[in-house]
């Protein structure tokens, strides 16, 4: 029986593994009418008015009021901000904005079996438990409204 049961089990994990290892998701293809798209924004005074208030509202902070990575939460940075003057850095850029392209959505990562496993030995511990806390109160409850009859 047991030797049945453990063979069972492997065949079960066996088929588990199998179902994530065959899945290949398929490239995503940009649609056509992205790819000759354009940039809808005219460069205008307005435009670039704005740029630079959404520059200073949310990149200058770690980017610098220049660009060069020295701004004032840079140092808490576990990367380097990089420096947007240098010629490397446009160079960079520029292929970019060539080669850009929208990008298909990222997909959030499947968590594994242990870490549902211990999420779900989590949930049951503190059900069992808020459980029997509950009957203890419910017991005590029992017990004092009884005890008077038995005092008769």
């Amino acid at each position: 029986m047991k030797q049945t049961v453990l063979l069972f089990t492997l065949i079960c994990t066996a088929v588990f593994f199998t179902a994530f290892i065959s899945y290949q998701p398929k490239p995503w293809v940009v649609p056509d009418k992205y790819l000759k798209m354009t940039n809808p924004v005219n460069s205008d005074a307005a435009s670039l008015a704005t740029g630079k208030e959404l520059y200073v509202q949310h990149c200058q902070s770690c980017h610098g009021k220049k660009g060069k990575g020295d701004g004032t939460k840079a140092a808490q940075l576990d990367t380097e901000c990089g420096d947007f003057t240098t010629a490397e850095f446009k160079k960079q850029y520029e292929e970019l904005r060539k080669n850009a392209k929208p990008q298909e959505p990222v997909l959030k990562p499947l968590r594994n079996i242990p870490e549902i496993q211990k999420e779900e030995i989590a949930k049951t511990e503190k059900g069992i438990k808020d459980t029997e806390k509950t009957l203890k109160e419910v017991n005590a409850d029992m017990a004092k409204g009884i005890q008077p009859v038995l005092d008769m």
